[in-house]
């Protein structure tokens, strides 16, 4: 369908039309999938993540509505009903992402004394960050109580918006042998805690998820969900507490649904943590988190604990009030900004763009040199 001698942009209304005029098959099967769900929202989600991915369309803004009125001026009606049905679900995941900035929208309590633990140069990274089973980034370390004093391993893990150390290994051995089991790659087994104390906040939360999804019903009045430090243990346990409200007896197959549904809805720049376009990572981490056995006391322990922990620095001021609900899903107003604190002056430093979280503070969480820049 393109009339001039320039390749139009991936994503593009003018693009959009000739992949459908040159594959007409991928939007049949999208258009099987909308039949057979009867254009629900899921079904909409559905079928648009697998046009994207046929397509490599992520983080692409496809211009579908448009596509759809070339379509129509070729006499493709059909097709153009396709691209208008996918294109439904954009408001939703508009929404969607703009809930996913600003779950962190205050700084996570800890986060100014590891700044300024860095600053004084007390802690030095080695190595790469790799990605963990959780989605957080992974990075060995030593770090020294003060100056001159003698250094010990340690691991740094960076999470969307939040970073901790972990410390207390005996050895290189122990922290090596512990990394090995947070890898991605590791074979699907229960998650191990390390040989370390205190416990890491990560390992608390897990402990709790891992109790909750055998025990569903066991949820202590007040603990929010503003005590999950990382994105894909925020989606397993909204995931959790939705399937178990609207029918506790479900247990972890409605788990695995519900969680499936909210990972239709996460923003593409968030497809590294969970595994675009189905979920598989976020999946898979849920998968090993019920094959964790935790005993009761650990898990009330873990209760306990977060409990205890401050979850974030108070905004400057109370966010507005949400607005009712209106008939379709549109983006929640935005929060107001807090103060710049040193936390933020010093994470600056280390922004790195292939981290991406757009507007949040989690973009300049990932560290890839050892030390503090210049």
């Amino acid at each position: 369908m393109t009339t001039t001698g320039q390749a139009p942009e991936p994503g593009s209304a003018r693009w959009l039309a000739d992949q459908a005029a040159a594959e007409p098959g991928v939007l049949a099967k999208a258009g099987q999938v909308l039949a057979a769900g009867r254009r629900s929202n899921d079904t909409c989600l559905i079928a648009r993540r697998f046009v994207e991915s046929a397509w490599n369309l992520r983080q692409r803004a496809p211009d579908y509505q448009r596509a759809a009125d070339l379509l129509d001026r070729a006499g493709k009606d059909r097709l153009a009903e396709i691209f208008r049905a996918i294109d439904t679900a954009g408001a939703e995941l508009a929404a969607a992402s703009q809930a996913w900035q600003a779950r962190w929208a205050a700084c996570p309590a800890g986060q100014e004394q590891l700044a300024a633990r860095f600053a004084a140069g007390l802690i030095e990274l080695s190595g790469a960050p790799v990605l963990g089973v959780d989605g957080a980034w992974y990075q060995p370390a030593a770090c020294r109580a003060g100056a001159g004093e003698q250094r010990h391993p340690a691991v740094l893990v960076s999470a969307m918006a939040t970073r901790e150390l972990v410390t207390g290994f005996t050895g290189q051995a122990a922290l090596t042998a512990w990394l090995r089991t947070r890898d991605r790659a590791a074979a699907r087994a229960p998650l191990a805690e390390p040989a370390v104390a205190p416990l890491p906040r990560l390992v608390l939360e897990e402990r709790v998820l891992a109790w909750l999804i055998r025990h569903p019903y066991w949820l202590p009045p007040g603990f929010g969900d503003d005590l999950r430090a990382a994105d894909c243990r925020h989606e397993i346990d909204a995931a959790l507490r939705t399937a178990g409200t609207s029918d506790g007896r479900q247990g972890y197959p409605g788990v695995v649904r519900e969680l499936r549904r909210r990972t239709l809805r996460a923003p593409d720049w968030a497809g590294d943590l969970i595994g675009w376009p189905d979920g598989r990572w976020v999946q898979q981490y849920l998968w090993r988190l019920a094959a964790t056995r935790v005993p009761l006391a650990a898990a009330r322990d873990a209760f306990q604990a977060l409990i205890a922990i401050p979850a974030a620095i108070p905004a400057a001021a109370p966010a507005p009030a949400p607005a009712p609900a209106p008939a379709r899903p549109r983006p929640a107003p935005a929060r107001q900004a807090r103060p710049a604190t040193a936390h933020d002056q010093y994470a600056a430093a280390l922004y790195d763009p292939s981290y991406p979280r757009p507007g949040s503070a989690g973009t300049r969480m990932r560290i890839t040199r050892p030390g503090p820049r210049p």
